[in-house]
């Protein structure tokens, strides 16, 4: 990779993963702490494309991890419970992750959020999108993760 123009960065990247995952390209603002990088994963039959919020704390946060999402505000949330009448098992899954990545957004209290989009679907990875969610991910200004929020859940009529 070294030979053909990646950077130390990207390199170091594919060595953590074992060569299972690749970094496409990085979304870095000198400024913030947080940046996002676009990770290829070739060998996935679907969602090759992830984003992961780096160089905080923790230093690697893939946005897809359920165990970083606010699942449990999303179960309690109205518009998910009036999915649930007409869906009885939506399941949670990655939104588009192209090359154009979210763009961090200052916090009045310092800090900074990115909010990511996801599907929800009738069950199963082919099945139809009845939903779609977004969870913020909020840093302090160090860099400091302080966890998601669920913003909002919007079915599909």
């Amino acid at each position: 990779m070294a030979k053909a123009g990646a950077s130390r960065a990207a390199v170091g990247f594919a060595q953590r993963f074992e060569g299972i995952a690749y970094l496409d390209a990085l979304d870095r603002d000198v400024a913030r702490p947080v940046a996002i990088a676009h990770v290829f994963f070739p060998y996935r039959a679907n969602e090759n494309s992830a984003w992961f919020l780096v160089n905080g704390m923790p230093e690697l946060i893939d946005v897809d991890d359920r165990r970083y999402l606010a699942v449990d505000a999303l179960e309690r949330a109205p518009g998910y419970r009036a999915l649930l009448r007409r869906y009885p098992e939506p399941t949670l899954w990655p939104g588009p992750r192209g090359p154009t990545g979210p763009r961090p957004v200052s916090r009045s209290h310092g800090g900074e959020r990115f909010t990511i989009g996801y599907r929800l679907r009738d069950l199963c990875h082919a099945c139809a999108v009845v939903g779609h969610v977004r969870f913020a991910f909020d840093f302090d200004r160090s860099g400091k993760f302080l966890g998601t929020r669920l913003v909002s859940i919007t079915p599909v009529h």
